[in-house]
């Protein structure tokens, strides 16, 4: 399996008892790569457990070599949990996409095939494009499941189908799903200069669609753009961890998405790029608009 990388935000809280200074390590924000949130102590999540590491150390000669460099705590800290902890996850991987590149031979017998057109651009910091890692979609029935049962339906994304730097990557996503009801619940992207940067953004779709058994779906056009938030405006991205995500302009930036219907341009694409298509009748289902400004996740509420 694929290791994946993880990211933690550690928080420093001090004080001072008769036998001296204490101090104590709180994980605040644990990630994959695949943007699935572990831990996060600000904002609810479906896996919402806060973990904490209490590390007291009275008086600083008590404290370990490690931790020499005072100013630097923070980053040696996040570092050193990133190396350990991606052995760890190396089960994120996830699903793949359905199709490949050239792929001639399509089987829709048992699963169909939903494709996706996305542009993702961070306009407010150019220099930062962000990549897709992940989508989310599992079956309606099981959209609130925890983290154990929901994670076997991450499917994780290739590399771009083309990208311009400085203004966008884009991707022809193509799914496996069972007919039925499903949830497409997220997708994940991140921006990533191992191991000074990991900055990540949650695209939460919260959209319900219908898969018809044996088909080829094509479930339209999104854009998804980061721009700089207007004065008194606040973000609609993670502000966690908080260099990172300053660095990369997300946590000054507000996330927008679009849904449209391009269905004879996408087409002329996802032909050049996947052969079988061509000898496949491919019907048009369009997500819903866009509606989650406040870019949350509101499974629960979207299921009612």
């Amino acid at each position: 399996m694929r290791t994946r990388q993880v990211t933690a935000t550690i928080s420093r809280q001090q004080s001072y008892s008769p036998r001296g200074e204490r101090a104590n390590y709180w994980i605040d924000h644990l990630s994959c790569s695949t943007g699935f949130q572990l831990f996060r102590s600000h904002q609810f999540y479906p896996c919402h457990t806060r973990t904490i590491i209490k590390n007291k150390f009275h008086n600083k000669s008590d404290l370990p070599i490690l931790f020499f460099f005072n100013g630097g705590i923070m980053f040696i800290f996040k570092n050193l949990l990133m190396l350990c902890l991606a052995f760890v996850m190396c089960s994120c991987a996830g699903q793949k996409t359905a199709l490949t590149k050239g792929q001639e031979n399509l089987n829709v017998s048992e699963k169909s095939i939903a494709l996706l057109f996305v542009r993702i651009s961070n306009e407010n910091k150019p220099n930062y494009q962000l990549k897709l890692e992940n989508a989310n979609i599992p079956p309606l029935a099981k959209a609130g499941d925890t983290f154990g049962n929901w994670m076997q339906y991450l499917v994780k994304i290739d590399n771009p189908y083309k990208s311009e730097p400085d203004k966008y990557n884009e991707y022809l996503l193509t799914f496996h799903l069972e007919p039925g009801s499903h949830y497409f619940r997220w997708l994940s992207a991140e921006y990533t200069a191992f191991p000074v940067i990991s900055a990540h953004c949650i695209i939460y779709l919260n959209m319900k669609l219908e898969i018809k058994p044996k088909s080829v779906i094509y479930l339209g056009h999104i854009d998804a753009v980061v721009r700089k938030k207007n004065d008194g405006e606040e973000t609609n991205i993670s502000i966690f961890p908080l260099i990172d995500q300053a660095a990369a302009g997300l946590s000054t930036g507000v996330l927008e998405v679009a849904v449209t219907d391009k269905y004879d341009d996408d087409l002329k694409l996802f032909y050049s790029e996947f052969p079988g298509l061509k000898h496949q009748s491919i019907e048009k289902s369009i997500l819903p608009q866009w509606a989650n400004a406040k870019n949350e996740m509101q499974w629960r509420k979207e299921r009612e």
